[in-house]
Order: structure tokens, then C-alpha cells, then sequence
């Protein structure tokens, strides 16, 4: 067994090395925990920084959007419009008797509309023509109605529709109908006998005197037709009368032009003709086409004329703190009558009734509620718009560009109001 060296010391050489290392990890350990140190205090930094941004951001842009309430309201006013004033001006016109220039329209028109006929029974007999021949040796002669019986089976009865007399020895065409209608007598040709000569002498006359038909029987029906009746002719008037206010309306207003609005309840229509176009009443037709010729007159106003003598009386008669809106406004037409006022100076003027519709609502300010705005906070520039207008549908909406920023912008420009009007939002 060899032995062992025991030293009680380490050796000088060794332990120096043994205590370099250990100061040479203690250093490293310091070094790391300052880094860790001072990341810690830049990370705490860094969120100190974000929350006094968040808190003092300031919005670069603001949108307030507002749905106010808005009312209908309705005027009637009366105005006259006449074809002697030429020109137009709010600042002349009396609102108590305002008189509005216009212009004489005048047109003619034609109205055709097509209509069914009624369905009725058909009941027809079917015609055709009989030779009839005579080898007697006398002349007969056959009174209006007489009887031929076909030969055919079952046998058909046909009468002659006029008086005919029948030389020896000869032969004469008849026209003939059948006794009753039905398309069973519609037959082939075929040989006709004369049952009433049976009765008469000498016996011979019956076998002599004779019949044939030398081409088919034709127009026996009974079923349903179409046929223009009075009654259909009638009902086609009434409702071609009805219709022709409404189509001079539209070729008046058509004739004046966009830039123009009729008197459409002032309008005069007369009719010149009226009637059936290529028909009769009592023919067999499915459809029939009634006409209508007639002339109308009115007058006709310039649009914008109008919808500033509409627009001012409007303001006139609405609070003073209420808006009305432009695009809501609605002017119509009472029913009124057609006058001339003289005709020697060839003048028209007629007086009417006007509608004036239209949606107000509460004014807006829109520079206090900008104001207000200034440097706030959402909760409270909504807080001051509820405060300030109560008659809103819904609840405004403020909104801050960029969306983290909470306090509005200082400068009055970058905040817009805007004004909703959806009516269906409740």
C-alpha cells in the first residue's frame, strides 16, 4: 500500500489560483445584478411615462354626433299664380296675399287603353246552300221556311230562309239554316227530301221534287264566346274618364319641363272624342280597345320659385329656437278652380291652396357645444351635450382620434359636430 502525503496547508501556488476564480465569480454575480438592476428601473420608467401619457394625451381630432328629435308640421297658405307677373322677388312678395309668376300650358292628348269582352253564350245555327231540283212538269214554287230532311243518319232539318220558285225540269240554289244550333248540323253534303209535299197531288210531286247539297254545313256551335257588349262599353268609358286627369297631368307636367311644377288640382281637361277604335258593340271579339282624345290646361310655376315662397313661409311660422330641415320639405297642391281673370288681355291667374310639409327640429349651437368640448374628457363633454339638449333620439356618441387619448383637443377646428337625421332610429 503506497503511501499517502498529508499536507496541513494548501500549497502557495494553488491557493493563489483557487482564490482568483472565487473572485473572478463574485465579480461576474455583481456585474449581473446592476444589469438586472437597471432594467428593472427602465422598465419602471417606461410605465411611469405611459401612464402620465395616457392620463395628459390629448385627442388630435374629435367627432360629436348628435340624432335630434325631429316633429312634423304641416301650413296651409293660400297664393295666387298668374300669367301676368314676370318677375319674382321674396323681398316683394306680400305674405298676405302672395301672387307667384307663371305661364299658360296648354296640350293635346289621346288616351286608348285596351279592355276584355264579355263572355256570353254562343248559340249558332249552321247555313249552307240546297240545289233544289224539280223534274215535274210544272213549275213549283216553295214559300220561305220550307223543310229539307237530310238523308244522313240521324237526319238533320234544314229550312229555306227566303221564297224560291224551281222551273220544270229544272233546278234553283237555296240557301237554307238549320232548325236548331249545335255543331250536329254542321253535315256533309248529302241529299235532301221535302216531307211537306207528302200532302200534296199527285204523290209523284214528292219523289220530283228533291234536294242536294253540294258542299259541307257550316257555323252550327253553342258554347262560350267573347262578345263587346253596352255593359263592357260603358265600363271601359267610366274608367278610360277616370284615367285621362292622370295622363293629362303627366304629358302638362311633361310639357313644362323639369324646371317647372304644375297646378296639377288647377288643371282643365276636356274631351274632344271618345268611342270604340276598329270595333263595334255586339262583335265577337276577346279584347276591344276604347280611346279617348281630349285637351288640357293649367298653369305651371318655376320649381325654385316655389320652393323659396315654401322655405320663408315656413320659417315664419315655426318657433324661433326650431330648424327645419331642406331635404323634408314637401309642397302640394290643393284642389282649386281654373279662372281667367280676363280673357280681352289674354291674362290667366288662378288662387290656391298650398300644402307646406316639412320636419323641424331643435336649433343646434354648434360653436357653444365646440366650446364645451374644449380640453374635456369624453364622460364629460357627453354629460354637457345631455345636459344642454335633452330632445335627442339616442344618446350621443363622442368619439377621439387617436382612441387612447383622453382628454379632447385644445384647438376649436378639430372638433366637428355632426348632425344625424335617420328616422328609423327609435
Amino acid at each position: 500500500m503506497a503511501k499517502r502525503k498529508l499536507y496541513d496547508i494548501v500549497p502557495p501556488q494553488k491557493r493563489s489560483i483557487y482564490f482568483k476564480k472565487k473572485e473572478t465569480i463574485v465579480q461576474a454575480k455583481k456585474r449581473d445584478f446592476k444589469i438586472k438592476k437597471n432594467f428593472i428601473y427602465l422598465l419602471l420608467m417606461l410605465f411611469v411615462g405611459l401612464v402620465i401619457y395616457w392620463n395628459f394625451s390629448v385627442a388630435k381630432s374629435v367627432k360629436i354626433e348628435l340624432w335630434p328629435q325631429t316633429y312634423a308640421v304641416d301650413f296651409t297658405t293660400s297664393a295666387a299664380f298668374s300669367t301676368d307677373l314676370k318677375d319674382f322677388s321674396l323681398a316683394d312678395l306680400e305674405f298676405s296675399n302672395p301672387v307667384l309668376p307663371s305661364e299658360l300650358i296648354e296640350i293635346n292628348g289621346e288616351l286608348s287603353k285596351e279592355f276584355p269582352a264579355s263572355t256570353a253564350k254562343s248559340s249558332n245555327k249552321a247555313t249552307g246552300v240546297i240545289r233544289v231540283y224539280n223534274e215535274s212538269n210544272r213549275t213549283i214554287t216553295l214559300v220561305e221556311g220550307t223543310r229539307f230532311l237530310s238523308s244522313t243518319e240521324p237526319a238533320r232539318l234544314f229550312r229555306t230562309q227566303k221564297r224560291i220558285t224551281v222551273p220544270s225540269h229544272g233546278h234553283i240554289d237555296a240557301p237554307v239554316v238549320a232548325s236548331e244550333p249545335g255543331p250536329e248540323y254542321n253535315i256533309e253534303p248529302a241529299s235532301f227530301s221535302i216531307p211537306g209535299l207528302r200532302n200534296y197531288s199527285p204523290p209523284q210531286l214528292y219523289y220530283d221534287v228533291y234536294g242536294k247539297s253540294l258542299s259541307s254545313m257550316q257555323g252550327g256551335s253553342v258554347g262560350q264566346v267573347k262578345i263587346i257588349s253596352d255593359k263592357d262599353v260603358a265600363t271601359a268609358e267610366k274608367e278610360a274618364l277616370d284615367l285621362i286627369d292622370k295622363k293629362a297631368i303627366e304629358l302638362l307636367q311633361e310639357r313644362a319641363g323639369k324646371d317647372y311644377r304644375i297646378l296639377d288640382k288647377s288643371a282643365e281637361t276636356e274631351v274632344l272624342e271618345k268611342g270604340l277604335v276598329d270595333a263595334s258593340i255586339g262583335q265577337q271579339k276577346d279584347t276591344f280597345v276604347y280611346q279617348i282624345k281630349f285637351r288640357a290646361v293649367t298653369l305651371a310655376v318655376k320649381t325654385d320659385y316655389l320652393k323659396e315662397f315654401a322655405r320663408e313661409y315656413l320659417l315664419a311660422s315655426i318657433p324661433a329656437n326650431r330648424v327645419f330641415k331642406e331635404d323634408a320639405l314637401e309642397i302640394e297642391f290643393l284642389p282649386s278652380t281654373f279662372a281667367l281673370e280676363s280673357q280681352e288681355q289674354g291674362t290667366t291667374r288662378v288662387s290656391a291652396d298650398i300644402s307646406i310639409k316639412g320636419r323641424i327640429y331643435p336649433e343646434v349651437d354648434e360653436e357653444s357645444i365646440k366650446e364645451i368640448a374644449i380640453g374635456r374628457q369624453k364622460k364629460d363633454i357627453f354629460r354637457y351635450v345631455i345636459e344642454i339638449y335633452p330632445e335627442l333620439k339616442k344618446q350621443p356618441l363622442v368619439s377621439f382620434k387617436p382612441f387612447w387619448a383622453k382628454k379632447a383637443s385644445f384647438q376649436k377646428e378639430n372638433i366637428e359636430i355632426g348632425l344625424n337625421f335617420d328616422e328609423s332610429v327609435d
